[in-house]
């Protein structure tokens, strides 16, 4: 079976769960609320965001709630229609611009210059050919307005496997699926994301800097790189817990942080230019 349709059928398999991941563990939960934080300081309110790979719609429903126009893209025809049950009665449904199966390799249909910001949460890390990421990132590219912004995630190597690559892509079985990841160091991420001419913004709030330490010079100020926590201490967890506030009351044991991963993403925002 082609890579692009085991993922369909993965992810049609698994929506409830999926839809689920972000708010099962206080790491997944922290990576949801900083994720929404960056989506609320450079979206403006009403923009129009086209959400690729959108799955069942977690950001996209945010997003909604902030009067943005917004239209989904996705393998999963299952997610999708997940979406539309949970936003058949929504006062915000009016503002859903188009809910559609589609590649991001094959986004032809989509008009040129519509978004004022694309979110492509998981694309770049299940394409794992150069060439379709490369596709990807060229229509991205076409579908946003002059300085529209564009929102990437990409997983690290690490924990899943300490090969010294750069870039390896590895498997995880996901609803009985052997679903295929491209994972990279932040560097390869940076360079990946430059071959489409595009200015990377320099400011926001890192959870740690690219390379674990906190040199301005040494690391990519965008890149929020959610990493290993084992050097971090008391202060760290610290730091997390008083930045998400609304998280204490779950009375999760933050410890956890210790020997865990926040998915091992990075995520870059870039600027696509005038």
């Amino acid at each position: 079976m082609p890579y692009r349709q085991t993922i369909a059928a993965a992810y049609d398999a698994g929506v409830e769960e999926e839809y689920n991941r972000l708010t099962e563990t206080p790491l997944r939960e922290a990576e949801y609320q900083l994720i929404v934080e960056l989506l609320d300081e450079y979206i403006h309110r009403g923009s129009v965001v086209i959400d690729i790979g959108s799955g069942p719609g977690r950001y996209a429903e945010h997003l909604l709630q902030r009067n943005c126009r917004v239209g989904l893209i996705d393998l999963s025809a299952k997610s999708l229609k997940a979406f539309s049950d949970r936003m058949e009665d929504s006062c915000n449904s009016d503002n859903i611009i188009f809910n559609r199966v589609s590649c991001a390799t094959q986004l032809d249909w989509v008009d040129d210059c519509l978004a004022d910001a694309i979110l492509l949460m998981g694309p770049l890390y299940h394409l794992v050919s150069d060439k379709h990421r490369n596709l990807t990132l060229a229509n991205c590219k076409r579908i946003l307005k002059p300085g529209g912004l564009l929102f990437t995630v990409f997983l690290s190597p690490f924990p899943v496997v300490n090969s010294g690559l750069d870039s390896i892509i590895t498997h995880t079985n996901f609803q009985g699926y052997d679903v295929p990841q491209f994972r990279c160091m932040p560097g390869i991420a940076k360079k990946i994301i430059l071959t489409t001419d595009v200015d990377l913004i320099k400011d926001g709030w890192n959870m740690r800097d690219a390379d674990g330490d906190n040199s301005p010079n040494n690391n990519l100020h965008i890149m929020f790189w959610l990493e290993e926590i084992y050097y971090g201490s008391d202060e760290l967890i610290g730091n997390v817990t008083k930045r998400f506030k609304d998280l204490e009351h779950k009375n999760w044991d933050w410890r956890s942080f210790y020997n865990g991963w926040l998915e091992g993403r990075s995520m870059i925002i870039e600027e696509i230019g005038n």
